[in-house]
Order: C-alpha cells, then sequence, then structure tokens
C-alpha cells in the first residue's frame, strides 16, 4: 500500500488577461502564491501555472523574484504548451480560489480521478488524469466527492470573497487542542493582532522574543511585593498568553514554520512559567514573610523545571517535535476512556492549559490573592508530573508483562 503523498503534480489554472487577479492580497501573501506554498506544503513538488499568453511574462516575472523554500518547482506556461507526457495522476486547482491546508493534502493522497464539490457545486479542485481537458470544465465531468469536514475551497474574484478567503484562512488557526479561554479569548486577540502584523515582513522568531520579553517582565514587577506589581505581573502573564498565539499563526499563514522556531516558541513559553513563578514567589514572600508559601513557590518552580525537562526529553527521543504540542498524553487515547481514573484526569486537562491559569493568576493578581497561584502551581505541576512518570514507565510494565506471560 503507498504510503505518503501520492500526487506529486499539480496544475493552477488562472483564467482572465489582467494578471492583477493572481497577484491579490489574501491574508499577507498574493494569491498565487498562497496556493503554490500551501500545495508545498500538501507534498506536491511540481507545480505548472497555466494562463494566458498574454499575462504569462508578467506571472513569470511576480515568480522569478520570489525565490524561497517554501515555493516547489513552478513552470508558467500556455495551456496549449502543456508537456506531452503528464503523469498518471494529477492535482488540478482553479486559480482563483483559497484553499484549505487539510483539503490540499486530501487531495494529494487521493488514489482516484475525481472532483470535489462543495454545497452541490465545483470546489475548483480535482484529481485528474491523462487525456481531460485542462479547462474550468473539467471539474464537472468528474466523479464527484465532498469536502472533508472543516475544510473550505473559497473564490476570491470580488471584494466580499476576498473578504470572507481572510476570515477563512484566519479562521483555520484555531487548532483542536485549543482550551477554552485560547478559543474565546486569546484567539480573537491573536488573529486580531496576526491579521495587522501579516501585512508586515515580520518573522514569527521576533514576534516570540518580544513576547518572552512581555514574559520576563511579568516575573520581574511581582518581585516588588507590593499591590501595583502583582496586578502588572499578572497582567503582562496574560498579555504573553495571548500573543504566544501571534507567532504560531504568522508562521502557518505565510508558511514561516520551522523546527528552530518551534523550539525557540517552547523554550520561551515555559522559561516564562518558570520566570512569573519565581518573580510571584519573591513578592509573597516579601510582602506576607511567609515561609510555607515561600517552600510551595519553590516547589512549583523545581516541579515545574523537572516536568518540562523530562517532556523535553520525550520530545526529542519518542516523538521528534519542536513543540509541546506534538507530546502524545495516553490519557487523550481512546483506550483511555475505559479507566475511570484516566477519564477523570483527562477531563482535568482543559483547566491544566496556559490560557487557563494564566488568566486565573490575572484574576488572582488583579483580587491581590497573589499568593494562590504558587499552591495551584505546586499541586497542579505535582499532578502533571505524576502523570507523565506513569506514562514514561507504562512500556517497561507492558514489556514486563508481556514477558512473563510468555
Amino acid at each position: 500500500m503507498p504510503v505518503g503523498p501520492m500526487n506529486t503534480t499539480a496544475f493552477i489554472l488562472l483564467r482572465g488577461d489582467d494578471p492583477r487577479e493572481a497577484f491579490v492580497d489574501v491574508a499577507g501573501l498574493p494569491l498565487v502564491e498562497r496556493n503554490l506554498m500551501g500545495l508545498k506544503s500538501a507534498g506536491v513538488k511540481s507545480v505548472f501555472v497555466l494562463c494566458d499568453r498574454r499575462i504569462r511574462q508578467d506571472v513569470w516575472e511576480h515568480l522569478k523574484n520570489r525565490e524561497d523554500h517554501r515555493l516547489p518547482d513552478v513552470q508558467v506556461q500556455d495551456p496549449a504548451d502543456l508537456p506531452a507526457e503528464l503523469p498518471g495522476r494529477f492535482l488540478v486547482l482553479d486559480g482563483f480560489r483559497v484553499f484549505h491546508n487539510k483539503l490540499l493534502s486530501d487531495a494529494v493522497g487521493q488514489d482516484e480521478a475525481a472532483a470535489y464539490f462543495q454545497d452541490g457545486e465545483p470546489a475548483g479542485i480535482a484529481v485528474s488524469r491523462p487525456g481531460l481537458a485542462m479547462d474550468s470544465k473539467l471539474f464537472g465531468s468528474l466523479q464527484k466527492k465532498d469536502l472533508p469536514a472543516g475544510t473550505f475551497a473559497q473564490r476570491v474574484e470580488t471584494p466580499e470573497e476576498i473578504r470572507k478567503a481572510k476570515r477563512m484562512v484566519f479562521k483555520s488557526l484555531i487548532k483542536p487542542t485549543d482550551g477554552w479561554f485560547s478559543v474565546h479569548l486569546n484567539r480573537p486577540v491573536s488573529i486580531g493582532i496576526s491579521k495587522i502584523l501579516v501585512r508586515y515582513p515580520i518573522h514569527p522568531n521576533a514576534v516570540t522574543l518580544f513576547t518572552f520579553l512581555i514574559g520576563v517582565a511579568s516575573g520581574v514587577f511581582p518581585m516588588l511585593g507590593s499591590y501595583l506589581g502583582f496586578a502588572v505581573g499578572g497582567v503582562l502573564y496574560q498579555l504573553a498568553s495571548i500573543l504566544d498565539g501571534v507567532d504560531g499563526e504568522i508562521a502557518r499563514v505565510k508558511y514561516l514554520g520551522s523546527r528552530t522556531g518551534q523550539w525557540l516558541d517552547t523554550v520561551c513559553d515555559d522559561l516564562t512559567n518558570a520566570i512569573y513563578l519565581a518573580g510571584v514567589t519573591v513578592g509573597v514572600y516579601r510582602s506576607m514573610g511567609s515561609g510555607l508559601l515561600l517552600g510551595l513557590g519553590v516547589a512549583a518552580v523545581a516541579l515545574d523545571v523537572v516536568t518540562v525537562s523530562i517532556m523535553y526529553w520525550l520530545l526529542v527521543v519518542r516523538f521528534r517535535s519542536g513543540t509541546l504540542l506534538g507530546f502524545e498524553w495516553d490519557i487523550k487515547k481512546p483506550e483511555s476512556r475505559k479507566s475511570p481514573v484516566k477519564r477523570f484526569v483527562s477531563s482535568l486537562e482543559p483547566f491544566m492549559k496556559r490560557d487557563c491559569y494564566a488568566f486565573l493568576f490575572m484574576l488572582f493578581s488583579l483580587a491581590n490573592i497573589a499568593w494562590l497561584a504558587l499552591p495551584t502551581s505546586a499541586i497542579g505541576l505535582a499532578s502533571t508530573l505524576a502523570v507523565l512518570l506513569m506514562q514514561i514507565m507504562k512500556p517497561s510494565r507492558d514489556a514486563s508483562e508481556s514477558g512473563l506471560s510468555g
């Protein structure tokens, strides 16, 4: 059975004789480049941009001046000049639509000729084969296939369609792993910021470093031990939690993601958490002089460092990812639902996400009970570490049981 992408060649059809239509800005990228980068990210290696001879030179000059790793191998041709030997199966896209990345990935993996339909109408994307006319009529001549759930193929030929396409691109940034506070509070704000920043040549890593500076400040202010210090620190910590989404949003919208960027974001986030807890610990001790709270704060920071260090090791060795989103918790797996304990632990997961506790810690600070962040963190991190250690020991237990049964 084939593994990985199968349809690695694509054709983008550009109609009309005005090259500006192909260069209209959609969420920070010209339309034709967005589709090219989307195809490459889905596994396509070679793309033919088919257009009228009258605009061929303009399109080629535009793409020629934008050589970077985000683009596949591109050729701009008149449909009449197609190569004699086409691949056995290939993608065909309407060049005046924007496509969800998951839709492109789904099409790359299709093993039969078919056209995708949306609400009973051709969606402008198809898996074709040699011998069929390479024009817009193609989409209505193939077997029909519904768009995968949650995906889109949005036309961008009118101002309203362009605005709708931009909204859909940014809406697609909301991840299934986002917590309640992220979906309903953080994402609306971070996406609003990202919509502005994608217009400029700002790299996601620059946003990550700026967010980290905000995170450092969120830990410095509570060290003052005053109400104002705790309040400002709590607000800055929540702000850092919101801005934490911006770098990833820009990276995904403009196809600027990298392993280095993932690790930079992950490390800066975790350092921010440790710095904030350390700052609150110092500030609470200065203002209240409680040895118990000092011990809880030190324990929370220590638990955070140990837990994160173990997770980093697992990310490198087992999951080969640069983001904690790549970490696979056993409690999330379907078989874990059979265990009442694991179901209970899994139900608490939304409350262990940064979007939740950052908002909660801000409320603690504004209510002048910032000290509550210390026992809350200590308990939460101790629970996380316990679950993590059980997950690490599970393979050895399974292997042991397997050996005994043999």
